[in-house]
């Protein structure tokens, strides 16, 4: 079983201790979660001992999952993109914020393509140099946008 620290793991009962230890504080936003003082990407799932989880209604609280979430202060070291015209990209970069924005960005790892919508256009980039491959209006189905590989 795997134990984070050397010590925490999956339905262990969540102890007064161990919150302490951990600087642990329970996230009013989101149920069933329990923040860290100490860790700052660290979050702890708990089941408050209910019933919800079978075999468990001891009204203890055990955790059920760990998660490193950094995705809040990644998102804020992104840069803006660095184009105001996104049918000029060359590159991935040139558009990503805005891409990652419309959250329509996805991998195809056998076409080695990244793909991503703004507005009516479908961007295609390759994944290995993350350059543009083609731009499509979806509208009309024309190419705005091709390069040869």
């Amino acid at each position: 079983n795997f134990k984070l620290f050397n010590e925490l793991e999956i339905w262990q009962e969540l102890t007064d201790e161990m919150k302490e230890k951990y600087e642990l504080y329970y996230d009013e936003d989101d149920e069933g979660i329990y923040l860290s003082k100490k860790y700052k990407y660290l979050k702890i799932g708990v089941d408050e001992g209910y019933g919800r989880i079978e075999g468990f209604k001891d009204y203890k609280e055990r955790i059920f999952s760990f998660i490193f979430d950094a995705q809040e202060d990644i998102r804020w070291i992104l840069q803006q993109d660095k184009i105001t015209n996104y049918l000029e990209c060359k590159n991935l970069q040139d558009i990503y914020s805005s891409l990652y924005d419309s959250k329509t960005l996805d991998v195809n790892i056998e076409k080695r393509e990244i793909y991503g919508q703004l507005d009516n256009y479908k961007f295609i980039f390759s994944l290995l140099t993350r350059d543009i491959k083609s731009i499509q209006n979806l509208e009309t189905g024309e190419f705005i946008k091709t390069s040869l590989e």
